[in-house]
């Protein structure tokens, strides 16, 4: 499978802005000296870029349209900022989804980039 020069790293790019970054929480002791708490806490992440299609009816970013009479119980989502990509929820049962993304997983290469 060939990929785009300027989108062969875009899910590694993707995994890295949108994990979890957790930092371990310091304090400083009566000395000035730096020591670890034992706690940690989760940084913050920026989820502006991200379009959420779960519940509700209006979604930003994306365009709900009318569900194909095939699927009377799927719900699709055309996305603004890439015309002609579809979100589909609902079209497929756990099981069909885990076999089909099984499937599709071991079909496809990896990414150009370390």
């Amino acid at each position: 499978m060939a990929y785009a020069p300027d989108s062969a790293c875009t899910l590694r790019e993707a995994e890295k802005r949108y994990r979890l970054h957790r930092e371990e929480e310091l304090a400083v002791t009566a000395s000035g000296r730096t020591r670890a708490t034992g706690r940690w806490k989760v940084r913050a992440v920026d989820l502006s870029g991200v379009v959420d299609c779960g519940f509700g009816g209006n979604v930003a970013g994306a365009t709900r349209l009318a569900a194909p009479a095939a699927l009377p119980l799927c719900v699709v989502h055309e996305l603004e900022d890439h015309p002609g990509a579809f979100h589909v929820s609902g079209a497929l049962s756990s099981d069909e989804q885990a076999r089909a993304c099984a499937r599709e997983s071991s079909a496809i290469d990896n990414a150009p980039c370390s």
